[in-house]
């Protein structure tokens, strides 16, 4: 199958946009629901109480995924306090403050964060209107906006295309199997992602009673 993905490294973070959702939305939008019926990231931040927790949970967040249906539903349903634990140690697991790719603040916590999660996302959000979309974008089958650009920016150096076939693109690209390497489920950066934990339980593990110090 003949795919195309777009790999951006800007200021540390590393963002995958499959091409493919982007030229066959057409194909599938019969299917999509209508713009405006669909819940939004800003729908569901706007349940979250003003201050300094929902400041700090855009940031560590927000910057790496939207908060949409996929991630405060489960099935159709609220996720529970349990469900939000286990996703939040997942995330903190590869993107903690000690991980080689911190992108989450230093402080966040799993069990007060999914407790805080599961109150305010209990309920639905309202969906606020909005004006109509621009030509190159469409919305996906999980309800977000997939909008099909160019890299133009001074990221352009250190964005890369990882498709099947170069000549089809005039930027720069790499190799599916290169793409494997760094970002796939066994790629490096995977790798240093579980040694980093490996680490983590080293420091967390007793001395053993044979072990002094200086010794």
């Amino acid at each position: 199958m003949n795919r195309s993905t777009v790999i951006a490294l800007t200021l540390g973070t590393t963002v995958a946009a499959p091409l493919a959702a982007v030229r066959s939305a057409a194909t599938h939008e019969a299917q999509l629901p209508a713009a405006d019926s669909v819940r939004r990231s800003s729908d569901w931040l706007s349940l979250l109480p003003e201050g300094e927790e929902k400041r700090r949970f855009i940031l560590d967040c927000t910057g790496c995924h939207q908060i949409d249906d996929q991630i405060v539903r489960a099935n159709g349903r609220p996720r529970t306090q349990g469900e939000y634990k286990e996703m939040v140690d997942k995330m903190l697991g590869f993107a903690g403050s000690t991980t080689g790719f911190p992108v989450i603040g230093h402080g966040r916590e799993s069990v007060s964060t999914a407790a805080w999660m599961a109150r305010n996302f209990f309920a639905n959000p309202t969906i606020r209107p909005r004006g109509t979309l621009p030509p190159n974008a469409r919305v996906t089958e999980f309800g977000n906006l997939n909008v099909a650009t160019r890299v133009v920016s001074r990221s352009k150096l250190s964005t890369f295309i990882a498709t099947d076939n170069p000549k089809e693109h005039s930027d720069q690209t790499i190799t599916r199997a290169e793409y494997a390497l760094w970002w796939g489920d066994g790629g490096l950066l995977a790798a240093r992602a579980a040694l980093a934990e490996l680490r983590r339980a080293a420091e967390r593990a007793p001395a053993h009673p044979s072990v002094r110090p200086g010794r």
